[in-house]
């Protein structure tokens, strides 16, 4: 999550993350898993002996790293109310740390004005004391993503333990010595938490808890979840909420449970659960009471356990609302603390700051005050005027290139087009196509076209003569929701894939469909595969096959293979995989989400992470071979710099064709650069730093290197522009309640909307006789009494 969104959510003082919470099976109300936690080799959480100029390296490092933005404005207030607010008592029981709006302030523990200790760009929050009281952790997104902190007292020499380079981290807990800290941390940003230990000085971190017992791809139903630690102060214990999964919405149950682990055997157990979930454990400093929040009804309280007697009873009800049905990114509940003595836990609920009793629940308020002074970025609001001129199309939809290599048709706004691939060519559009016309393609002897034409009876395949001269002519007899036209080899059949009209209008985003044929003389139909599961139609060298590509959507649908039939649907053959990483909550490398073989078999252009790769197909049998884009075992290159749109291959399988956005790219298979040359490297006594000669930095070299290089492609604009619809006149709409978002407040008026800048003139009327003596009588009246017009209102109103 960006600092901006951060700063946003936590200045509307929002109580819940927005984006999720965690996915659960059924409650972690079964048996207790059993999991043995061994200690690593010392290797694993050593660091090797750091050097001066190792550290100078690493710090220049991070600071390269860090936060680009840079704090354009300021936003100053004083408040006296806070919401999801997480804190900490001080081991001497005299301070109150907590977090304000991504800030970290330390008050007085019988309340008053707040001192800001640390602050800035970067997000801190869920601050901890040590048990000494001479440090803090914290969380903080400084670098550029959430991870670990600690800093002394004051705020001063902070340190990252943690290095996350994404994901995010929650609710840090020092272990009872002093000499570790605990986080709930996730790298993938969706999945399950993981708990870990950082050594205050240094080390890669312990891993407490794995949410992947299975290895990598364990099922996300059931990976441990993990959140909250907090340490027994004889260090034996570690408690936590844990249940199965990472999130969902609109949970039917509530499967947290609080486990206890012991640190010396490293086995688990459930202590508590409830039917409206356990979470965010505290336990007392003597070991023997134990907080929990749960949900009951529509609000969230807190429990206390005995851990001596089991006696469990309510201690507080309501307070802020727990996170279980969202993705809990700043965990379940905010951080509440017990006091030193084990008498009270101070927390923060309903906006404000309080103490409550364990002995009998007694709630009183602690009073603060803090004076809020917060860095942001520049103003990202930008006022454009209406456009006046013609609409230009922002994008050339699924161009094809013709046989010989010289001309695409493609679609725009409805309408089709045809353009020469040369410089300064503008596109010409194929009139007697017609409207509502999508996806052409040629015939393999370039003399004509197939398209599909949609509306909402339905939809037919055309064909028509490329050269647009003559008139189209509809191939299809039945309507249907048609898709992805191509022609077959021999150029009498068309092979589309067929869906129903029915299941598309009703907003289906996956309607079953066939892969058909049709006769392009009598428009008979047969099916050549049934069912769904497979796209991107096209033919290669084989007369007789087809080529589809099963898999596709913003993760990667179906199992991401290349394959190809017969044109009777037999004879299947799998020919090659292409994988990459898909969104941030894609814990495994998801398929590509288009694919197209060369003609000859031996190439294939695949669209994953958004760009164009094309990658060398081996032939090792007929079980597909994968290819991972981030490790891959064969010949890959990145083609788009810009992302990529549409993609196809030439006839004669020389050129590679895509488009982004309304740009088309033209690259030749032959200047493919397969292997990037290596940079020469100068000795070190080259680039000593007595020498005369400074180093460039690496980045300006790399930066400057992109600059010279020259590009293998060949760009093309496809500028299509159809003249704007401006409306002219007014209107007078009458009989509506105007609302006007100013100090007039709402309005029993009508309104004279002037066209086509939408400018509005409110004109006093009496509501029931509907008439206006200052406007004209040739406006149009639409009545609007049972509506509402909303809109800002300014001076010119009468």
């Amino acid at each position: 999550m960006s600092v901006s969104t951060k700063r946003a959510l936590a200045a509307a003082l929002l109580s819940t993350s927005l984006l999720s919470a965690p996915v659960f099976a059924s409650g972690l109300t079964t048996p207790p898993v059993q999991e043995k936690w061994v200690e690593p080799p010392v290797s694993a959480v050593q660091d090797e002996p750091v050097t001066e100029k190792k550290e100078a390296k690493k710090d220049e490092k991070d600071k390269k790293k860090a936060l680009p933005l840079e704090a354009a404005r300021t936003v100053e207030f004083e408040t006296d109310e806070a919401t999801w607010v997480s804190l900490d008592v001080s081991p001497n029981g005299q301070t109150i740390m907590f977090e304000l709006l991504g800030d970290i302030y330390t008050m007085p523990m019988t309340g008053g004005e707040a001192a800001a200790l640390i602050t800035g760009m970067a997000f801190q929050s869920q601050p901890v004391f040590s048990p000494d009281g001479s440090q803090i952790a914290y969380i903080s997104d400084e670098d550029g993503s959430d991870n670990l902190y600690i800093a002394g007292v004051d705020g001063s020499k902070p340190k990252k333990l943690s290095s996350m380079g994404s994901g995010e981290a929650m609710s840090p807990a020092w272990s009872a010595d002093g000499d570790n800290v605990f986080v709930s941390q996730i790298s993938n940003g969706i999945g399950a938490n993981e708990i870990w230990m950082y050594h205050k000085h240094g080390g890669k971190g312990i891993q407490i808890t794995n949410s992947k017992p299975g290895g990598p791809g364990t099922p996300r139903a059931q990976q441990p979840n993990a959140m909250g630690a907090s340490p027994s102060s004889d260090g034996r214990y570690l408690y936590y909420a844990g249940a199965l999964g990472g999130f969902t919405y609109n949970l039917t149950n509530f499967p947290w449970s609080v486990v206890r682990r012991d640190m010396q055997e490293g086995t688990t157990d459930v202590i508590a659960n409830a039917y409206g979930g356990a979470v965010r454990p505290a336990i007392s400093p003597d070991g023997n009471m134990l907080v929990y929040g749960t949900r009951h009804e529509t609000q969230t309280g807190l429990r206390v356990r005995n851990m001596t007697t089991g006696e469990d009873r309510w201690l507080a009800y309501p307070i802020t609302r727990d996170d279980q049905e969202s993705r809990a990114t700043r965990d379940l509940l905010p951080a509440y603390s017990f006091t030193p003595d084990g008498s009270a836990i101070v927390l923060n609920s309903g906006g404000k700051i309080e103490r409550i009793a364990i002995e009998d629940g007694a709630r009183t308020n602690i009073p603060f005050t803090a004076k809020v002074k917060i860095d942001v970025g520049p103003n990202l609001i930008h006022q454009e005027k209406d456009p006046e001129g013609p609409v230009v199309a922002r994008m050339a939809q699924t161009p094809s290139l013709s046989p010989d290599g010289t001309t695409i048709v493609f679609s725009a706004l409805g309408e089709l087009y045809s353009m020469s691939l040369e410089d300064g060519a503008t596109p010409s559009k194929i009139t007697r196509a017609g409207t509502n016309v999508f996806q052409p393609s040629w015939s393999h002897d370039g003399r004509h076209i197939t398209f599909i034409s949609w509306d909402a009876s339905g939809g037919h395949i055309w064909r028509m003569r490329a050269n647009g001269r003559g008139r189209p002519e509809q191939v299809t007899k039945t309507s249907g929701y048609y898709s992805d036209p191509h022609f077959a080899p021999g150029n009498d059949e068309i092979v589309a894939v067929r869906g129903s009209n029915h299941q598309f209008n009703l907003g289906n985003p996956s309607p079953p469909s066939d892969l058909v044929a049709v006769d392009v003389d009598s428009g008979d139909e047969r099916v050549v595969l049934a069912g769904t599961g497979f796209s991107t139609i096209h033919f290669g060298d084989a007369a007789d096959r087809v080529y589809l590509y099963a898999g596709g959507g913003l993760i990667g649908g179906g199992d991401g293979t290349l394959f190809s039939v017969r044109l009777d649907g037999t004879d299947r053959r799998d020919h090659v995989k292409v994988t990459g990483q898909g969104l941030y909550f894609a814990a495994q490398p998801v398929p590509a989400r288009d694919m197209r073989l060369s003609p000859d078999g031996r190439y294939a252009l695949a669209r994953s992470q958004e760009q164009l790769q094309v990658v060398a197909v081996p032939q090792t049998g007929r079980t597909a071979v994968t290819v991972n884009v981030a490790g891959p075992s064969v010949p890959l290159k990145t083609l788009s710099d810009f992302g990529v749109d549409y993609f196809e291959w030439s006839a004669d399988g020389e050129t590679i064709l895509w488009s982004s956005g309304s740009t088309i790219y033209t690259q030749k298979l032959a200047d493919v650069e397969w292997v990037k040359p290596e940079k020469e490297e100068k000795s070190e006594e080259e680039t000593d730093e007595n020498s005369d000669e400074k180093a460039e930095p690496a980045e300006d070299a790399d930066k400057a290197e992109e600059a010279e290089e020259e590009k293998d492609y060949q760009s093309f604009t496809a500028r299509v522009e159809v003249p704007r619809d401006n409306p002219e006149g007014s209107i007078l709409l009458t009989g509506a309640t105007v609302i006007t978002m100013g100090p007039a407040g709402t309005m029993e008026k009508s309104l004279t909307v002037s066209l086509p800048r939408l400018a509005p003139v409110v004109h006093w009327m009496h509501h029931a006789a509907r008439k206006c003596a200052t406007c004209p009588a040739s406006l149009s009246r639409p009545d609007l009494s049972i509506a509402m017009v909303i809109g800002q209102i300014g001076p010119e109103a009468k």
